[in-house]
């Protein structure tokens, strides 16, 4: 469900997640530990930065062995945004994300050169753990 989530902390453990850019937008997906699942649209990273690690105590996983490793990623500056390139082991394809906010994008290439890169359901993305601060 897109917008879900309560004001408080959720009634259940966030066990893995995704963020994943769509568009304009953040989507936080999560998974809980009956495997339920929600998502969250949000405006803008640090919004869905803050609320992954705030309301869902999810962090940005890395070196995810089960992910396919990214064999190369960078960005390249273009009128009015930056595209993020990255090509993974397992594929021949290019993947890009384009993103109107340079620090967004080095923060995407950034986490997808150490590990966090991971196919989700609803699309390209950075995956999520339980984070380990408690």
């Amino acid at each position: 469900m897109i917008g879900w989530w309560t004001s408080s902390k959720p009634v259940f453990n966030a066990v893995k997640g995704y963020l994943v850019k769509n568009g304009k937008q953040y989507i936080v997906f999560w998974v809980n530990d009956e495997r339920q699942q929600a998502m969250l649209a949000l405006d803008n990273l640090e919004s869905a930065m803050s609320f992954m690690r705030d309301e869902l105590n999810l962090d940005f996983a890395t070196s995810a062995i089960e992910h396919p490793s990214v064999e190369a990623v960078w960005t390249k500056n273009s009128i009015g945004n930056v595209s993020l390139y990255w090509k993974t082991v397992d594929s021949d394809f290019l993947n890009r994300l384009t993103f109107a906010s340079h620090k967004e994008a080095e923060i995407f290439r950034d986490l997808f050169s150490r590990g966090a890169y991971s196919p989700s359901p609803i699309g390209h993305s950075l995956a999520l753990r339980p984070s380990k601060k408690n």
